[in-house]
């Protein structure tokens, strides 16, 4: 028997089609659906979630580091970035993971040892600016790069 009802938690939405077309995107709580002509594609969560990665890159002064990266990412509130990340970007975490070995292999190089740990914080904030940034049209935002 189809369902005319489902229901979306607090922290999610979902993605409803008509015919395998976008339709619109469910917030929280009880919604409605037409049978046999919507069906619910996909649910994505609101929550924050977390990429751990370590980079290996050369210094100026020609010295090996590992720089472990945590990155705390979320699907953004809006409909349209909902719909965005789920129909855009099929592993957010790869794209995520290779803008951030982009912009690390891109400052670290320039940088001497010394001054590449003391400047830890600035290269952070570079790193979550610039994936704020590229990933705003995924559907995506950058709470944190650590």
């Amino acid at each position: 028997m189809p369902l005319f009802f489902f229901t979306v938690e607090q922290q999610e939405r979902a993605i409803v089609e008509r015919f395998g077309k976008f339709v619109r995107v469910a917030g929280p709580g009880l919604q409605r659906k037409s049978p046999f002509v919507e069906r619910v594609a996909g649910r994505m969560s609101l929550q924050v979630e977390q990429l751990n990665a370590e980079i290996e890159t050369k210094t100026q002064d020609n010295v090996f580091v590992r720089v472990k990266l945590a990155v705390q990412y979320k699907v953004g509130m809006e409909s349209q970035q909902v719909q965005d990340a789920y129909y855009k970007l099929d592993n957010p975490e790869v794209q995520i993971q290779s803008y951030a070995f982009d912009v690390v292999r891109s400052h670290i190089p320039s940088m001497g040892l010394d001054e590449a740990y003391a400047d830890a914080d600035t290269i952070a904030m570079h790193i979550q600016d610039t994936l704020h940034r590229q990933m705003a049209d995924y559907g995506y935002e950058i709470v944190k790069a650590l």
